[in-house]
């Protein structure tokens, strides 16, 4: 049998008045699907496939964080901190609460705003599940009432938005295989970061631009007349020079700077700000940057900009994290290190030159000592 994602009640089986948050990981849960009964099925029927995964994804993650919890006087609450987190229901850390309807439709308004749906975008959370259907089918969903959607799950598939009228809506998501796959990332949306064409490196001069995060106005004319073949974007960062952590990732030029940079049919590369200092704290760092992958996938790589001061061990794990996240999203031969000679003096580049490009940062660096070799266009060379 498969399974909801399904937020239904307090940590009394009230529906209102109970403590912020999931207290006895029951409001909020991942459990069998069950036939209430339904009275429809609203499935996203379009051309992009990673949405339904997408909405089983952040369900799965709610359910599993408890600091989401039910509460139907409270149930805007969840919205508001899956702002505060890049829409990623997993790195929240505030006790919060929805109740069932705003909590599916506070995850389908998430989705649009991942992947750049502008009719997602528009869902209002207000709704509720009197209303919900006609909400989510003017977002691009279809309704499906059949009774053979309604009496089983044999023809269900995660991402479908199960829907009473009068009393409540879930979130099916799958069987434990589809929940394992979906957690680890093998079902995340991967088509916009794994078409990434090859990279010609013959194609590109050796001239990259790095633009200040708060620059959006950029003379592209004069750019190409400098045979400037590419730019270098900061992606964003989870904590800043502080160690306070942001409430969005992305840095809030970037949507401008890429749109102008495709306008001049430029490529691009994204540099991230890692400050991590720890396994858990490079995990949350990573699925934040997902996202901005997600929506702007870099043809000329992803670039780790180490910032912390952490041991030379410390970043091993750190870096290894990373590894494995970015050949999972489709950037293995598409990823480097962004650092300068002190970073690299905390990093074992012995055991990374075969994974990761290396981009090192100089500004005292003497040309004249540079082998010819070295300034021939082939943009992703690493010399030993």
């Amino acid at each position: 049998m498969g399974l909801i994602s399904n937020c239904g009640r307090d940590e009394r089986g009230a529906y209102r008045g109970g403590r912020p948050g999931d207290q006895d990981s029951g409001e909020w849960v991942i459990r069998p699907w069950n036939n209430r009964p339904w009275n429809s099925v609203i499935r996203y029927t379009g051309s992009n496939s990673d949405v339904r995964n997408l909405i089983a994804r952040l369900a799965i993650e709610a359910a599993k964080n408890d600091q989401i919890g039910y509460d139907q006087a409270d149930r805007l609450t969840f919205w508001q901190e899956l702002q505060k987190v890049n829409y990623c229901p997993a790195n929240i850390t505030t006790p919060c609460e929805a109740d069932c309807s705003s909590g599916v439709l506070s995850i389908v308004k998430a989705v649009g705003f991942i992947l750049n749906i502008a009719q997602f975008q528009s869902v209002d959370i207000n709704g509720y599940t009197g209303n919900m259907e006609g909400i989510l089918v003017n977002a691009g969903f279809s309704a499906l009432t059949n009774r053979e959607y309604l009496i089983s799950d044999n023809l269900l598939q995660p991402g479908d938005i199960l829907l009473n009228y009068v009393h409540h809506t879930t979130i099916y998501v799958g069987t434990q295989q589809d929940v394992d796959n979906l957690l680890s990332n093998n079902m995340l949306p991967s088509t916009y970061i794994s078409s990434i064409p090859d990279i010609d490196a013959s194609e590109f001069t050796p001239f990259i631009a790095t633009v200040d995060p708060v620059v959006t106005s950029i003379n592209y004319s004069k750019i190409k007349e400098a045979r400037i073949s590419g730019m270098m974007f900061l992606a964003g960062e989870l904590y800043d020079a502080s160690y306070n952590r942001r409430s969005m990732y992305m840095q809030s030029n970037l949507d401008t700077q890429i749109g102008e940079c495709l306008k001049a049919d430029l490529p691009y590369a994204l540099y991230a700000n890692v400050r991590a200092r720890s396994y858990t704290e490079a995990d949350a760092e990573c699925r934040a940057l997902y996202y901005v992958l997600a929506n702007h996938p870099p043809k000329l790589g992803i670039w780790l900009s180490i910032q912390n001061k952490c041991s030379k061990a410390e970043n091993n794990t750190i870096i290894d994290l990373y590894y494995n996240y970015l050949v999972k999203w489709g950037f293995k031969d598409k990823c480097g290190l962004y650092i300068n000679k002190d970073t690299l003096s905390r990093i074992d580049w012995a055991k990374y030159q075969d994974k990761f490009y290396l981009w090192l940062i100089d500004d005292n660096i003497d040309i004249s000592k540079i082998d010819d070799e070295l300034l021939e266009p082939e943009l992703f060379e690493v010399q030993d």
